[in-house]
């Protein structure tokens, strides 16, 4: 998963020298994604990231030499942001094989979230998106809640038997446990959990099962 033609190139670089291989298929993960986001805080607030479509045919390029040397294409799948068939339709001009969605199938019968959680999205506004700080470093896109406003205010959410899943996280001086808050949302505990969701979150309006959204994407795309 990528955010620039940049971190494409170095990763299939890097994949050749360490193991003589290339990805599959790169994700390229535009501005308006959920959780974790690879741009700075400061493009994403001022609105000055690139476009989805934009990243897509920068990637698409960058991977070219990398399929002529393996005699195979690498598929470019494009993800943050994506809702409808028309957007499905204007990444594929873009150079996109395909769409990842994520947001929108939370709100899916057949999704193992909790139904709180499923709800919390439903019932969420525009206003309720924001970004917020990860103990990794990074910014990422979220939902209002008692635990992001507990954050705001700059206090400290206490947590403890820490598996050391990210490298980044200072550990002992984080202010939260970003695991622990993710479990907590997909529990259905609003208290304490990170809702995390992409920027389109506020437009979901109910609970539908998979084929009804698939069908529906897919009849706009064609």
């Amino acid at each position: 998963i990528v955010s620039s033609a940049r971190a494409a190139t170095m990763i299939c670089r890097l994949w050749q020298r360490r193991y003589d291989t290339l990805p599959d298929f790169v994700v390229v993960e535009g501005c308006l994604a959920g959780g974790h986001l690879g741009f700075a805080k400061e493009e994403l607030l001022a609105g000055t990231a690139p476009a989805l479509e934009t990243i897509v045919t920068q990637v698409t390029a960058a991977l070219q030499p990398f399929e002529a040397q393996a005699n195979r294409r690498i598929p470019v799948f494009a993800a943050g942001g994506v809702w409808g068939g028309q957007d499905a339709a204007r990444l594929a001009a873009a150079g996109a094989a395909g769409v990842q969605i994520a947001t929108r199938l939370i709100a899916t019968t057949e999704c193992d979230a909790s139904q709180t959680y499923k709800d919390t999205l439903i019932a969420a506004q525009q206003q309720d998106i924001l970004l917020v700080h990860s103990p990794v470093g990074m910014p990422g896109r979220a939902l209002r809640t008692p635990l992001t406003k507990t954050l705001a205010l700059g206090e400290s959410v206490p947590h403890k038997n820490c598996v050391g899943c990210l490298v980044p996280c200072p550990r002992a001086s984080a202010r939260y446990c970003i695991v622990q808050a993710l479990i907590a949302a997909v529990q259905g505990d609003v208290q304490n959990g990170l809702f995390f969701c992409g920027a389109n979150a506020w437009r979901l309006d109910g609970m539908y099962c998979v084929a009804e959204v698939l069908s529906n994407i897919m009849t706009e795309w064609r």
